[in-house]
């Protein structure tokens, strides 16, 4: 486990603008959008060791005997691998031998917050403030300690001195930003990250504070009545484009923000921003085959995802139908389902659908006329389903697919999967197929005479 000055990569005696410019440069390789972790870890250490006088008092636990500062470095470890309870164990163990470790302290407020304990948290934080009244960090942390317990004024108050003392804490400003949005004011949310933007001095925060800036918008696009909100993502998008042409440094970054924001878009279901958003990423970032995938599925998403939805919830269609388009438009992630289970899938409900045609005709001839979009995906499929001889075609090759899916036993494991076989029960790869019954006496007609002698036809005699 490493120690602050390691996490930071500095030296124990390098100064505080040394150390605020190792901690600009490690937000920059770990920011909090996509290491939120890490990023605490970095955020803790830089808020230690930028007051001098908690720096002092840490510079003393690392001169402890290595047992006890083992303790404080377990756990952390512990509190980053989300055991609360046994950190705040060990954390209240060490103050007992070391109570004005002031830092200690603050790590044990820490853990509180993670254990869902914001009144123990605020406790200490305050006590810690009030010791250090110009600490700007402990000041933000209990601004959040206090959003957290869900007072919201008392946070926005604390929260505002903290970053008149520290505005180059990231972390503050998210923090404000987020407790105006709980409040229901996003126009001032927005505008501390506007103000964030502004005052900060590390271009390399740019693209973390525009992830946070287009997120709150997504979330608060459901109320925008007026427009208002959606031309502003679009001028934030621009702002941040032009932005990064001016720092190559932070291309990259920020490339990867717009594919995080636009994943985030299309689980919101505001797919109509993604092209939006994904025309940047090429002109910012490298391109390598994994990243072309996201790329391609989220624009194919965009693309059919607004009609796709209308359709899951029109009531004019039935829940096998919708299933059966479904799987045969949706990406297997979005089904959840193997390449060997989307195939068993399309085979099994397109003999369904080839059996019973007349109870599908009407829905087919709907969804060609309501969904255009989504039917045009697939409109060879569904026009040769229209006819008797694209029927008999189709249902050929199913059962041919059929068979080889059989022998492979894909069914078997589905059916097992879901409980409706016992992992022992591959009944169909082992038994042959049923074989035709053949007769073992002449088949006799009605009109032939009766084999019992009578003189009379079959169909008078015996047959009855």
């Amino acid at each position: 486990m490493k120690n602050y000055y390691e996490l930071l990569e500095i030296e124990s005696a390098v100064s505080q603008g040394e150390i605020k410019k190792a901690y600009f440069k490690m937000v920059r390789k770990y920011p909090p959008d996509r290491e939120p972790e890490k990023f605490k870890e970095i955020r803790e250490a830089y808020e230690t060791l930028s007051d001098e006088k908690s720096k002092q008092q840490y510079d003393q636990v690392l001169a402890l005997p290595v047992f006890m500062r083992q303790s404080f470095l377990s756990a952390k470890e512990m509190l980053q691998q989300g055991n609360a309870k046994r950190a705040i164990a060990t954390l209240k163990e060490i103050m007992r031998y070391q109570p004005e470790a002031d830092f200690v302290k603050a790590l044990l407020a820490n853990a509180y917050l993670s254990d869902h304990s914001p009144g123990n948290a605020i406790k200490l934080l305050e006590e810690l403030v009030k010791k250090y009244p110009r600490h700007g960090a402990y000041r933000g942390r209990l601004g959040a300690a206090y959003l957290v317990r869900g007072w919201h004024k008392k946070a926005l108050k604390e929260l505002e001195i903290a970053l008149a003392l520290d505005s180059d804490n990231i972390g503050t400003w998210i923090s404000l930003a987020e407790a105006y949005g709980r409040g229901g004011d996003v126009k001032e949310s927005l505008a501390v990250l506007d103000k964030a933007l502004q005052v900060s001095s590390n271009e390399g925060f740019i693209p973390t504070l525009y992830y946070f800036y287009l997120i709150y918008i997504i979330s608060a696009l459901l109320f925008d009545v007026t427009g208002e909100l959606k031309e502003k993502f679009d001028h934030v998008l621009e702002e941040a484009y032009k932005k990064a042409l001016k720092n190559p440094d932070i291309q990259e970054e920020l490339g990867r923000v717009f594919l995080h924001v636009a994943n985030d878009a299309m689980e919101k279901e505001y797919t109509n921003l993604i092209p939006k958003i994904l025309v940047y990423v090429p002109k910012l970032m490298t391109v390598d085959e994994e990243v072309q995938k996201v790329l391609d599925h989220m624009l194919f998403m965009a693309d059919i995802g607004i009609a796709f939805q209308d359709f899951e919830y029109d009531e004019e269609f039935t829940e096998d139908f919708i299933h059966v388009v479904a799987i045969r438009i949706l990406p297997k992630e979005a089904i959840n389902a193997s390449e060997e289970e989307l195939r068993a899938e399309l085979v099994m409900t397109e003999i369904n659908l080839i059996e019973n045609y007349r109870n599908y005709s009407k829905e087919i001839k709907k969804f060609k006329a309501y969904y255009p979009k989504l039917y045009a995906r697939n409109e060879n499929f569904w026009e040769s389903l229209q006819n008797i001889k694209g029927r008999k075609e189709r249902r050929e090759k199913a059962e041919k697919e059929m068979k080889k899916l059989l022998k492979s036993g894909t069914f078997a494991k589905m059916m097992a999967d879901e409980g409706e076989l016992e992992d022992d029960e591959w009944f169909w790869e082992d038994e042959p197929l049923q074989q035709p019954v053949r007769r073992e006496t002449p088949k006799i007609g009605r009109n032939d005479p009766c084999p019992c002698g009578s003189g009379k036809k079959y169909k008078h005699c015996c047959m009855k």
